[in-house]
């Protein structure tokens, strides 16, 4: 037996020691034609993605913009929105439970906005 061929013997609880040839030859190979392939599938994969998070805009021809922006902006704008109003309404009216409500949807915005930038902050 040639010595690149022979396996050392190891313990009765430890997998055979391999030889620097036999590894070579467990490794796997890619040809040409697989790595060509998997260029194939990232590349369509890519343009699925970039599908999937570009819109494009009405207003403008042959614009794109991006999905998240949109979504971000309009809760930014609804958000708004509602806080102006509850402010308005509560100095506009003076009976208690009416304020009731508003202070509560303030709060809640609120919370859900501070809450937003506290996640994002722990994902860094």
């Amino acid at each position: 037996m040639n010595r690149n061929q022979q396996v050392k013997q190891a313990p009765a609880n430890n997998p055979p020691i391999l030889e620097m040839d036999e590894i070579q030859e467990q490794r796997p190979r890619f040809d040409t034609q697989t790595i060509e392939e998997l260029k194939e599938k990232l590349e369509i994969a890519r343009h699925i993605d970039e599908v999937q998070e570009n819109l494009e805009c009405c207003c403008f021809p042959n614009s794109k913009t991006d999905r998240r922006l949109v979504i971000l902006l309009s809760q930014i704008l609804i958000s708004s929105f509602i806080v102006l109003f509850c402010f308005y309404k509560l100095s506009q009216d003076d009976d208690e439970e009416d304020n009731k409500i508003y202070i509560t949807l303030l709060t809640s915005i609120f919370s859900y906005w501070s809450g937003k930038s506290t996640s994002s902050e722990s994902k860094n």
